[in-house]
């Protein structure tokens, strides 16, 4: 026999909200806005709806679900949202972030209660817990609990305590982003910081939500069931400015944030698409028949000059057809020369002299964007090459 299904006006937006995360999630997963911090985000955000869709369920079908697991948040599915966050927080403030196995000791809560315990013991919560919910099981103490179910009990509210301390370890990285010394662009910083302050104050939001929801059910004589709605829609409500944000502010979700800043800065003085497909084709050709970035003391303003563009619309067409700021797109040429020089004989791990001659100042600058560019030291590089022959 079917179960029979009852959707109000806030079960729809439920749905909606569900509908709207997967359709977030795939967007962040896809194409160039692929990375560490959208998929621990897409991470969180499948949580949400995972909690969104239990919740329906559990109100709007007369009978109850076979599958006890469904039921995440009786056995402490909030124990999976702080260590997200808490990697989240990490992954978006550190540009050579990595997943280390140590991590999975903050996952050890969640996979304990919310995983294992439930497949190893089905009792582990009464079955009025599985349909009603665990809020309507401690209220009822005289109903003769299992100590394991006592356990689940008590671990309802913990797992909302849990996921606050982690909130608030990840505003202590918030604070750690303000103070660090590495070399990040201050537009990059600013736009980072407030998305993570963003974050950490809507997670907050919902936390109070749910306190609030907890108190008026133990401590008030105004309970009432449609206030079940102050527990889930408040991350119903996150799926969607999180979403609001995405369409807004693209670049936040991108590998090349630095570009996409970049188009926003330019975003108030456009230039025509064909005349910037020009510009490109006069720099590209001017620097491989000129080999001009040879030249140490090269400068956007000294380009502007030579090529008759003016400084403002070279340094937008360098930055959006090339993705990097003058600088780096010179010392991209003379490391490529550089290469190239380094498979002659005669100047076989002759690295400063080499240096010199493509066109940096000092050594220690060649090393950096020789690493930076090849993901190796110009001695491993050698190294590298000679081994081909």
């Amino acid at each position: 026999m079917m179960s029979e299904i009852s959707i109000d006006f806030w079960s729809f937006i439920l749905l909606a909200g569900s509908l709207q995360g997967l359709l977030l999630s795939f967007i962040l997963l896809s194409g160039k806005t692929h990375n560490y911090s959208n998929i621990i985000l897409s991470a969180i955000i499948w949580f949400l709806v995972w909690v969104q869709v239990e919740f329906f369920f559990v109100r709007s079908i007369s009978e109850q679900l076979s599958f006890d697991i469904f039921y995440g948040t009786r056995y402490g599915s909030w124990l999976l949202i702080g260590p997200l966050l808490l990697l989240y927080s990490k992954s978006f403030i550190s540009d050579k972030f990595k997943i280390y196995a140590s991590y999975i000791f903050h996952f050890l809560p969640f996979l304990i209660f919310a995983i294992t315990i439930p497949l190893l013991f089905s009792e582990a919560i009464p079955e009025r817990g599985k349909f009603y919910g665990m809020l309507t099981v401690i209220k009822n103490t005289s109903m003769g609990l299992t100590p394991i179910q006592n356990l689940y009990g008590v671990l309802f509210f913990l797992q909302f305590i849990h996921a606050g301390i982690y909130a608030f370890i990840s505003v202590k990285y918030l604070t750690h982003l303000k103070k660090s010394k590495k070399p990040f662009a201050q537009q990059i910083k600013i736009a980072r910081t407030q998305w993570l302050k963003y974050c950490c104050l809507v997670f907050g939001f919902v936390m109070l939500s749910s306190l609030l929801y907890f108190y008026l059910l133990f401590y008030s004589n105004i309970y009432k069931r449609w206030m079940d709605y102050l527990y889930i829609l408040p991350s119903t409500g996150l799926i969607y400015l999180l979403a609001v944000n995405a369409y807004r502010k693209p670049y936040l979700f991108r590998d090349d944030l630095k570009y996409m800043l970049s188009k926003k800065k330019y975003a108030k003085t456009p230039i025509d698409t064909k005349l910037s497909q020009k510009y490109k084709s006069q720099i590209l050709e001017y620097f491989e028949s000129e080999k001009i970035y040879l030249n140490p003391n090269i400068r956007l303003i000294d380009l502007s000059e030579v090529l008759s563009i003016p400084k403002h619309h070279l340094s937008r067409v360098i930055n959006e057809h090339f993705h990097c700021n003058f600088n780096e797109f010179v010392n991209k040429y003379r490391i490529e020369e550089a290469k190239r020089m380094m498979m002659s004989k005669s100047n076989k791990s002759n690295f400063l002299n080499i240096a010199y001659a493509v066109g940096f100042n000092n050594k220690a600058s060649f090393n950096n964007y020789f690493k930076k560019f090849t993901s190796m030291t110009p001695k491993e590089y050698q190294k590298k090459t000679e081994s081909k022959k």
